[in-house]
């Protein structure tokens, strides 16, 4: 009932940004951020060419813009060029004669960043303690359960539209929904069981590199809510 919900209320009238433009630019000593409707990295850039750039005080005066489902659903094809977006910006306002900043020029693979945040993993389950919670009315075994799935979570899109994606994503979905807290329920055993359904050239290649949303085909016709789906909506 609660997805239900929260499908209902995604359910909006057509978005207008010219209207936060406009009142961004009326009321200049505001930080309005644009939000609603940003599909792809090319949005954003839309939505603040016009503002003179990322941070920009002049043009529309937008301050940012907030990105959700697109971040969820693909986040290499929305996210990965912000690390070149974030080092230009660092490099045109912040250097100086006596400092440089080292150029971008090579991005992480899509291994490097599974492997990186199975270690995170495991260091968050080293500290958990299901009896240390504000929750109430559940189990240590529920909390325990909650905190592996919210894990799991966070790099199931990693691989979108990439060799390897569907058996990665089964063997997540299939290893989350066990319940207990043995050693092999974890979320880095879990990753690390669905990283060896990707392939080896899948893992190489650079999170820069990727098949655009739009060209992805997706099989769920029944729109849901959940976080370990193939398309959130």
């Amino acid at each position: 009932q609660a997805r239900a919900v929260t499908i209902t209320n995604r359910s909006a009238p057509p978005l207008r940004p010219e209207i936060v433009q406009r009142l961004a630019l009326e009321f200049p000593h505001l930080s309005i951020v644009c939000n609603g409707g940003i599909r792809s990295f090319a949005d954003v850039r839309q939505r603040l060419e016009s503002d003179g750039g990322l941070g920009s005080r002049s043009g529309t005066s937008l301050a940012g813009v907030m990105v959700g489902r697109a971040a969820i659903n693909h986040p290499c094809a929305l996210l990965s060029p912000v690390d070149q977006l974030y080092h230009d910006y660092e490099h045109h306002h912040y250097q100086t004669p006596s400092s440089s900043l080292a150029p971008l020029t090579q991005q992480r693979t899509r291994g490097e960043v599974l492997h990186e945040y199975i270690a995170y993993c495991r260091h968050q389950e080293s500290i958990f303690n299901p009896n240390l919670t504000t929750l109430r009315n559940n189990t240590p075994q529920s909390r325990t359960l909650s905190f592996k799935r919210q894990l799991v979570s966070v790099p199931f899109h990693l691989f979108t539209g990439e060799d390897g994606n569907n058996p990665y994503q089964r063997r997540i979905r299939k290893l989350s929904h066990r319940k207990g807290s043995r050693e092999m329920d974890w979320a880095s055993r879990i990753l690390g069981a669905a990283l060896a359904e990707v392939p080896i050239k899948t893992l190489e290649k650079p999170i820069g590199e990727f098949v655009d949303l739009e060209d992805i085909e997706t099989f769920e016709f029944v729109k849901r809510a959940g976080p370990l789906q193939r398309h959130i909506w």
